[in-house]
């Protein structure tokens, strides 16, 4: 399913310890998802973040993260 989504911007952003959307299952996608961007040179389009330590959490340092991302991708557009 995320495969459709490439080659367009896309960010995936998880926190390490998170109950309700377990790491270990995104750890598992990240790969081909990083694979198959990279297949159509478009690594610039992917954003894979991880807040390590945290429970469901979004701290300011990871939001600025994600806010420049959506500019880059959105601003022009």
């Amino acid at each position: 399913m995320l495969a459709l989504i490439s080659p367009r911007p896309l960010m995936v952003l998880y926190s390490e310890n998170d109950p309700i959307f377990p790491a270990e299952y995104l750890k598992l996608l990240i790969p081909p998802i990083k694979n198959i961007y990279k297949m159509l040179e478009q690594e610039k389009n992917l954003a894979i973040i991880e807040i390590p330590n945290k429970i469901h959490e979004f701290p300011k340092e990871y939001r600025e993260q994600a806010y420049e991302f959506l500019d880059k991708h959105l601003k022009n557009n």
